[in-house]
């Protein structure tokens, strides 16, 4: 599968981005960066992301509008933290995927409304 970001360049109100912000954030977590990069060499290989729908992984995103889903890492949680990368496939190629926003979650905290409402203004302008 295709992996591509949205927004995948510097924007004027980020100087970092959202989502390179984010791959910053793992540099403190080396063990849920190497994780997550694990998870991206298998998603890059994979012709579909089925068999990541089966493994908890993959899911999609009950309370949202829109098409969005999320890859959790790890899938079973983890009291130092897991990784949520909110994604809608691109338009017209189900075999290309978009990340659209994510967040480190810690403990028992819910994902951040405001991450997921930007995911879904994203979705509208790249994947719609």
């Amino acid at each position: 599968m295709e992996i591509s970001y949205y927004p995948d360049t510097f924007n004027r109100q980020d100087s970092v981005g959202s989502i390179k912000r984010f791959f910053k954030d793992l540099e403190d977590d080396p063990q849920l960066l190497t994780m997550v990069r694990e998870i991206y060499k298998k998603v890059r290989k994979a012709s579909d992301l089925s068999f990541f729908e089966r493994q908890g992984i993959v899911e999609r995103l009950p309370y949202s509008q829109e098409r969005i889903y999320e890859f959790r890492i790890p899938p079973g949680g983890r009291s130092a933290g897991v990784a949520r990368l909110y994604f809608g496939y691109k338009r017209k190629n189900s075999s290309a995927i978009v990340i659209l926003n994510a967040e480190i979650k810690h403990g028992r905290i819910k994902a951040d409304q405001d991450k997921i409402k930007e995911a879904e203004k994203r979705y509208r302008k790249v994947c719609r």
